[in-house]
C-alpha cells in the first residue's frame, strides 16, 4: 500500500534533512514519514523535469542533494 493511498497525501514538506534520512511531514494533519538515504532500501527522492521534487516509494535510490527542510515532495503514484 502507498502513502497516498493511506492518507490521501499528494505533496508534503520537508521538515528536516539529516545525513541518514529525511523526513517529511504532511501539512494538514502534521503526520511524518521517514525516507531513508539508503540506496538499498525503497524510497527515492528526485528531481523531475519540472525541477518538482518526487518521491517513489517503490523504488530503491537515494534522496536528492539539494533537497532542503520546507521543499515540496510530490508522492508519486
Amino acid at each position: 500500500m502507498k502513502i497516498f493511498e493511506i492518507a490521501n497525501v499528494k505533496t508534503m514538506t520537508v521538515k528536516r534533512d539529516a545525513a541518514d534520512a529525511t523526513t517529511l511531514e504532511d501539512p494538514e494533519t502534521g503526520i511524518e514519514t521517514i525516507v531513508p538515504k539508503d540506496p538499498d532500501k525503497p524510497g527515492k527522492i528526485e528531481q523531475d523535469e519540472q525541477g518538482n521534487f518526487v518521491l517513489s516509494t517503490e523504488e530503491n535510490g537515494e534522496v536528492d542533494s539539494t533537497l532542503r527542510p520546507g521543499s515540496s515532495v510530490t508522492i508519486a503514484k
